[in-house]
């Protein structure tokens, strides 16, 4: 009896029906299987949203994306009439959406890929992004969609009405409006509820 006090207060063994579990070591990645993993590391310049030094690559990011995305939006009406229906349903509405994905995944973490004027508007409404740099944004996203429309044009002459959206036949106006308003509350609401940092003003 003296002898197993005294061992359990010297803390030299271990209680009984108890073991002692060995502590796992892990080895940090290699630089390689890092970057195969996280892809390649974000530069300083698209880290720093606050240094200005480069404001002219997240304003050029955002004329180049909203090029494209009008290009294919706009574009898929255009060459369907120009095609006499080459074009289907199902293309015109998945084409836009790849179009984004691929824009939020390739300058996503550079200017924050808004690509339209109420999304900037949004994210600075719910101080997220700095009202400084919503007329820039702006300008440069109203630049990128009037030369996709330009270039389509010049490609397509006025086919399909350059993929304008107007009302149709028995829609008046006010019900036209209320509808888009409708719709573009939707949208800015689902990109408030998803779109983390990274897409509001670029990677910190």
């Amino acid at each position: 009896m003296d002898t197993a006090k005294g061992d359990k207060g010297s803390g030299g063994s271990e209680p009984a029906g108890q073991t002692k579990t060995p502590e796992m070591e892990f080895e940090p990645a290699s630089p390689s299987v890092a970057r195969m993993l996280a892809g390649p590391p974000t530069p300083l310049w698209a880290r720093d949203f606050s240094d200005l030094q480069y404001e002219w690559r997240r304003l050029f990011g955002e004329a180049i994306g909203t090029f494209f995305l009008v290009l294919v939006a706009a574009g898929a009406g255009v060459v369907n009439a120009s095609t006499g229906g080459s074009v289907g349903r199902t293309a015109s509405v998945v084409a836009p959406a790849l179009m984004v994905m691929a824009i939020i995944l390739s300058i996503g973490a550079v200017s924050g890929a808004h690509l339209n004027p109420v999304v900037s508007l949004a994210f600075a409404l719910r101080r997220e992004f700095p009202w400084s740099r919503v007329p820039l944004y702006v300008i440069a996203q109203v630049a990128g969609g009037l030369l996709a429309c330009l270039f389509l044009r010049a490609v397509f002459g006025t086919a399909g009405g350059l993929g304008s959206t107007i009302p149709g036949l028995h829609m008046s106006d006010p019900h036209a409006v209320l509808i888009e308003a409708v719709l573009t509350c939707g949208l800015v609401t689902t990109i408030l509820g998803t779109a983390s940092g990274a897409q509001n003003v670029g990677t910190f």
